[in-house]
């Protein structure tokens, strides 16, 4: 039975990236077979082919008898909609009315999602919110990474449900099984399988309640209280296996049938079944969970780069297309230089402390200490930003741009949709074993050494040395 759950774990996520991977591949039959329709389809439309839609506000109505991708601000899939393939819905409102018809796969990346209507296969969704109303119902599995995710009653997922999330809570019925990686997990509904929670719980909420204020233009709704609450009226008819740095305690209020395994030792990659045997958790489940924790924080960056960056953005991306390898050599370097003049300038912080206490110099000795210590550890914090999403960027802008040419995509912000949609490619090809890594190597050293080359193109006093 175990290996059976894997098999389907496996072929879950497999689905997924294939299904990704050959829309890519198969851009240009798509694209050749794109109709005239812009902006929405009514309700007496109906197309025999695959269809994309753009806009502000994007209305599907009719019938589509093929796959429909649609970009736009407001998405709204109305209750007479039918379509009869996978869909594609990238935007920041996103509504699937009750009664629409979803006979294939539906994946969702945007702000704030609504789902009324019943998904016949797979639901992956990366957003802020994610809310599946009691009509919901989710023919197969679902994904989802973000911040909040609320399944009301009598909603129901016919097999598994993957979340990597802050906060979710749990109200209808999950058929299979739940995995879950989130710091505030709330269950009141059915899971007729195992429940398998892994909390972050070592900290206080102090931090993201600082940030609530700012978050709520995104509509992010009120905290759960951090941990596991597994409520009276929750029933979970499998194993309730439990990874935390923190046990149950009293949250636990209804024993499941299957049984508790708590797991507080290694809480990252071991759980151990009833008898005490260690089982390791499947690695594509886990590269799946962290690549949709991943996405949470790109997105946030890609917001901030885009708002204060843009032109350097897309500057950067022409050095690194048109330089690679220089750009490589001079990301490597930038590494080296960060990191060993960082462990330099601590220990010279430490020599002129000292020296300034032997000539009882004290007050200005520790003051100088702390405000070097300080300088390092916001530098390092800068250039760890820069390395592991700014980086980053550099080519998803490039590839995402490429991406959207062949869908002749010209419409207006056309620059911000390219690198979204660079983002999300990197992070399905980064899930890869070994070429993942090899390729975020890349990726980052690349970015970085183009980084630089903009930044020294806007250098007006010649401070930065010149590689070329």
């Amino acid at each position: 039975m175990k290996a059976f759950f894997h098999r389907k774990i496996i072929q879950g996520v497999l689905f997924v990236i294939i299904t990704i991977i050959l829309l890519i591949i198969n851009i240009n039959t798509i694209q050749a077979a794109l109709p005239s329709i812009e902006s929405n389809l009514g309700p007496e439309d109906e197309i025999f082919d695959d269809l994309y839609l753009q806009g502000n506000e994007v209305t599907v109505a009719g019938k589509v008898h093929g796959m429909l991708f649609v970009i736009g601000e407001k998405i709204v899939i109305e209750s007479s909609a039918q379509i009869d393939n996978d869909i594609f819905l990238l935007g920041r409102n996103i509504q699937i009315e009750q009664n629409a018809t979803l006979s294939g796969n539906l994946f969702v990346g945007g702000q704030n999602v609504v789902v009324r209507a019943p998904v016949d296969r797979n639901l992956a969704v990366a957003s802020a919110t994610l809310e599946l109303s009691p009509n919901a119902n989710i023919g197969r599995n679902l994904f989802f990474a973000g911040f909040h995710i609320i399944q009301l009653k009598v909603s129901s997922i016919q097999e598994n449900l993957y979340a990597g999330c802050y906060q979710i809570s749990i109200n209808g019925t999950v058929e299979k099984n739940l995995r879950v990686s989130a710091v505030s997990v709330e269950i009141n509904g059915d899971v007729k399988g195992n429940a398998e929670v892994a909390i972050d719980a070592s900290g206080d909420d102090e931090g993201i309640r600082i940030w609530l204020p700012y978050m709520q233009q995104f509509k992010i709704p009120d905290l759960l209280p951090i941990g596991l609450q597994v409520g009276d009226q929750a029933r979970i008819e499998g194993q309730l296996i439990y990874t935390s740095a923190k046990s149950l305690e009293e949250n636990l209020r209804n024993l499941p049938i299957g049984g508790v395994v708590e797991n507080i030792s290694n809480p990252e990659t071991m759980q151990k079944d009833g008898k005490d045997k260690v089982v390791i958790k499947n690695p594509f489940v886990l590269r799946l969970i962290r690549m949709l924790r991943q996405l949470v924080g790109f997105l946030l960056f890609a917001i901030i780069g885009w708002k204060y960056g843009k032109r350097y953005i897309s500057e950067a991306s022409e050095y690194a297309i048109n330089k690679p390898l220089n750009s490589l050599g001079v990301g490597f370097i930038s590494v080296l230089v960060v990191n060993l003049g960082a462990l330099v300038f601590f220990f010279l912080i430490i020599l002129v402390s000292v020296l300034l206490l032997i000539f009882t110099l004290n007050q200005l000795g520790n003051s100088l200490f702390f405000l070097g210590l300080a300088v390092i550890v916001l530098s390092l914090l800068l250039f760890g930003i820069i390395a592991t999403y700014i980086s980053k960027f550099v080519l998803a802008y490039w590839a995402g741009g490429w991406v959207l040419n062949k869908f002749q995509y010209t419409k207006e912000n056309k620059d911000v949709w390219g690198l979204l949609v660079g983002i999300f490619l990197y992070l399905i090809l980064n899930v890869i074993p070994i070429f993942g890594w090899i390729l975020g190597v890349l990726v980052t050293l690349i970015g970085l050494g183009a980084i630089w080359f903009t930044l020294q193109k806007h250098d007006q006093t010649g401070i930065l040395p010149d590689f070329e």
